[in-house]
């Protein structure tokens, strides 16, 4: 498709996943990005620099402010929804009222009303909805799921799903970060792993799921464990036991940058120097001590699921060596397969050996190529429907592959399993929310 038959992106947001999702789409000519809107002047022009550097011909608006974008919907075929997780529903619900399709980063909102809002919006409008359940579409996922569906180790009795946070990304994110407490954001367990509780829904099958119960806690990042020898310091940069601490910003950031490994520090800094990076840390919640922190969300938590026929557990874990790279094992009734997010082990029963698969793997896409799965599909799906005529829940399965219906669906439960954890209860699937 000649570029200027492409479909025109509105991207709002122009953090880590606002760049995933462009980054993927950079080399597609099926749609072109002609919108990016952040309040951060320094992000959005680095994030259109970055998108021209593969798309010259692209005329990309700048907006400070979202709302500015109403104004100009006509403009655009598609909006991809990259904000904080709180603004989502407000956003997606204009813009679906508005008639545009979407790609919506995780989760779809923070609270249930607000979940059941977007979808609402969306199933009235008519308009593609694709959620950021990135695993759905890596390529190691979709090749584990046919291997299952192939009925390689017979029918599914349990399965195991491990996130591993790593401790210095749960650090960032969940202790001094933008998700480290409930009211400004969400529960842990709904920012880092609704996609991963969607995982086991897309395998086991959401129409099979019954019961939900979940356990965990904030256990370790909490003031009564800070260490003797850091009494009397708040930030990293002045505690005298900084060199010895597992969680120094100054080791993340600092020592990162002096590598010349900005992945983490430009999180927390726009300036790419080192003294406005430290001074960053002096001053913001980025070099805080981790036992002094306002945080309240879990750092652990395990959910159980009931599917009738089959049970399946979710672990996270905050800390861990691994940063992100799932493990999930699966028990049949003729064999036993393990996957490390690379490889793919499968053990027969019958003939006590092992058959080992290694899918594709995308190095430069995030969550083994999942962004880059996901963002075609949206961009396929637009194509289908916008210029080949395909109706809207055609183009939404066929590329998609995933309704609005199951995207409600999972995030029920991920509240589902919240509720569990607090009341301490077990959650029916068809209870009410009431958290």
């Amino acid at each position: 498709m000649p570029s200027q038959d492409s479909l025109r992106l509105l991207v709002i947001g122009a953090g880590n996943r606002g760049r995933a999702y462009t980054r993927a789409l950079r080399n597609n000519e099926q749609v072109i990005i002609t919108g990016i809107s952040d309040p951060n002047k320094i992000r959005r022009n680095a994030l259109a620099k970055m998108y021209k550097e593969f798309r010259p011909d692209a005329e990309i608006k700048l907006y400070e402010d979202w709302k500015e974008t109403i104004a100009d919907a006509d403009s655009y075929d598609g909006v991809i929804i990259c904000t904080m997780d709180q603004m989502h529903r407000e956003i997606a619900v204009i813009f679906a009222n508005l008639g545009k399709h979407m790609l919506c980063e995780k989760p779809m909102a923070t609270t249930w009303s607000d979940c059941q809002e977007i979808f609402n919006a969306v199933i009235e409008n008519k308009v593609i909805f694709a959620m950021g359940h990135v695993l759905r579409y890596s390529p190691h996922n979709v090749y584990l799921k046919k291997l299952l569906d192939d009925g390689v180790i017979g029918e599914i009795i349990n399965m195991n799903h491990t996130e591993p946070v790593g401790w210095y990304h749960y650090a960032h994110s969940y202790v001094r970060g933008n998700w480290r407490r409930k009211d400004v954001s969400t529960f842990s367990l709904m920012a880092k792993c609704c996609h991963d509780i969607d995982v086991l829904m897309w395998i086991m099958g959401r129409e099979n799921c019954k019961r939900v119960s979940s356990f965990g806690s904030l256990s370790y990042f909490r003031a009564e464990n800070k260490p003797a020898a850091a009494k009397g310091a708040s930030n990293c940069t002045t505690c005298p036991m900084e060199e010895n601490c597992a969680y120094s910003a100054k080791k993340l950031y600092m020592d990162s940058f002096d590598k010349g490994d900005k992945e983490w520090t430009i999180k927390i800094c726009d300036e790419d120097n080192r003294d406005a990076l430290l001074k960053a840390l002096e001053t913001s919640d980025y070099g805080r001590c981790v036992y002094d922190c306002d945080n309240d969300v879990c750092d652990n938590q395990v959910v159980n699921l009931d599917f009738g026929k089959a049970t399946a557990t979710m672990t996270m874990i905050a800390q861990s060596k691994e940063v992100c790279n799932r493990k999930m094992c699966f028990y049949g009734t003729t064999g036993e397969i393990y996957s490390d997010s690379k490889t793919i082990e499968v053990f027969d029963f019958v003939t006590k050996k092992s058959t080992f698969h290694k899918p594709e793997e995308v190095e430069e896409s995030g969550h083994g190529g999942g962004d880059l799965g996901l963002a075609t599909a949206f961009a396929n799906a637009l194509v289908d429907h916008v210029v080949h005529g395909k109706t809207v829940d055609a183009a939404q399965i066929e590329h998609i592959k995933c309704t609005p219906e199951d995207v409600l669906v999972s995030h029920k439960v991920v509240f589902l399993a919240e509720q569990s954890r607090l009341n301490g209860s077990v959650s029916g699937i068809d209870d009410k929310i009431t958290i």
